[in-house]
């Protein structure tokens, strides 16, 4: 959660130098994070005359994305994207059309979404967002900023054979609603852990309870699993949070 005045301009024009900086270094320096974004909806950080127009909606709140248009080089080619640039399969920008981010606005704690699948220079990529609430000083959930992680590259680096512990292991990570966050067969992510494991092993996985105040032996457990490519064996889950109350 991240906090901001609604009476100090000066604190406020801080704030947002140090939000720029961060949302810029996340997308330059991590080849994962394909978008950083932000919106406020809040007065002192309406348009001005001045103002890029790229950073504001319609409405006239700032509200933008930032990206990396020089993958080979850092601390270069990070620029606040065009609209249209970067959007969701139907021509929406990711505000409109990624539910999670309006969900944000009625949480004020740090959301992983679901995986969408979206257009970047109407190229499709399968992301997953972490999006994180703007809360002002009267506790009102004011804005979010967050990042979009490219699953592509993200299950080169997890599904490389050289991290296999096993020639014929089967590695994947599913979030708290039982959907695949992480599965080499990008076009299944999103879907149910039992249309890639059989459904009396995703059940188990699905039923086992996380606790918190216990160690990585206790959150985890050993079940005998068949895949649906027919491996059959003992299959390792864990249990993980990665934010309060966000468990996959």
């Amino acid at each position: 959660m991240i906090a901001i005045s609604t009476t100090n301009m000066t604190k406020n024009k801080i704030r947002f130098s140090i939000m720029m900086n961060f949302l810029g270094y996340a997308v330059d320096y991590d080849s994962s994070i394909i978008v950083t974004f932000a919106q406020i909806k809040q007065p002192y950080f309406s348009r001005s005359k001045k103002a890029n127009q790229n950073m504001y909606n319609a409405n006239g709140d700032l509200e933008f994305v930032l990206i990396d248009t020089d993958d080979n080089e850092y601390d270069k080619g990070v620029e606040v994207a065009s609209n249209g640039v970067v959007k969701t399969l139907d021509g929406k920008s990711i505000f409109e059309g990624m539910q999670d981010i309006k969900e944000a606005y009625m949480k004020k704690d740090p959301i992983v979404t679901k995986p969408y699948h979206i257009l970047y220079n109407n190229t499709e990529k399968s992301v997953v967002g972490m999006i994180f609430p703007i809360v002002s000083g009267d506790d009102k959930v004011i804005g979010v900023l967050g990042a979009l992680i490219d699953m592509d590259i993200l299950s080169q680096k997890v599904f490389n054979p050289k991290h296999a512990l096993y020639k014929n292991s089967e590695r994947f990570l599913a979030n708290r609603y039982g959907s695949l966050v992480l599965y080499p067969d990008l076009n299944m992510l999103g879907e149910p852990i039992s249309k890639v494991i059989g459904s009396k092993a995703a059940q188990e996985i699905m039923s086992l309870e996380y606790h918190p105040e216990s160690g990585a032996k206790d959150n985890s457990e050993i079940i005998e699993m068949k895949s649906k490519t027919g491996n059959k064996g003992l299959a390792s889950v864990f249990k993980f949070e990665i934010w309060d109350n966000v468990v996959w």
